[in-house]
């Protein structure tokens, strides 16, 4: 009797199963012809972060450029490509060519977070020689921020950027 019942079992459970359906064998891969368009991608990649760039890294082209005395690429670290910072680029290119040299020093500072905004504000040193041959020594902070991943934000507002310059002459040390 347990034959029987092993053997209906047996038999039950085969007729369960799904009939074996044959896969076909996956065809070759083909090189497309010159000139061929590939077909759109139904799932495109995500688009990169907008905001690539350090605080750090702002500040240092910003620097960089300073000290190189292009002033176009130091006046485009502003907000607004430059315009941020109040001056046309007339304007901001006068400013710098009373300087000789150039030398920025930038302290280590922490990002914070307010208002909807990220900000980064490390003292700033900028020393070198006037056209008129005098020293000069300028100290105080510069603020870089950018707007927190929020939608609706627009690239220019998650591009860190420099807000503000407080650089005020020092006595020479």
């Amino acid at each position: 009797m347990n034959r029987i019942a092993i053997c209906t079992l047996a038999l039950l459970a085969a007729a369960c199963q799904p009939p074996e359906t044959e896969v076909p064998a996956p065809e070759p891969a083909t090189m497309a012809e010159p000139g061929a368009v590939a077909p759109e991608q139904t799932n495109p990649a995500p688009e990169a972060p907008v905001a690539d760039a350090t605080p750090e890294s702002v500040l240092q082209t910003w620097a960089s450029a300073l000290e190189a005395g292009d002033w176009s690429t130091a006046r485009a670290q502003w907000g607004e490509n430059g315009s941020q910072s109040g001056l046309s680029e007339a304007e901001f290119a006068a400013a710098y060519h009373q300087y000789k040299t150039i030398h920025i020093d930038i302290a280590d500072a922490e990002t914070e977070g307010a208002a909807g905004s990220l900000y980064y504000q490390p003292e700033v040193t900028m020393t070198g020689e006037m056209v008129n041959g005098e020293p000069f020594r300028m100290v105080g902070p510069v603020t870089v921020k950018r707007v927190n991943d929020v939608p609706g934000a627009t690239e220019e507002q998650l591009r860190w950027h420099i807000a503000s310059s407080d650089l005020k002459p020092r006595p020479i040390e």
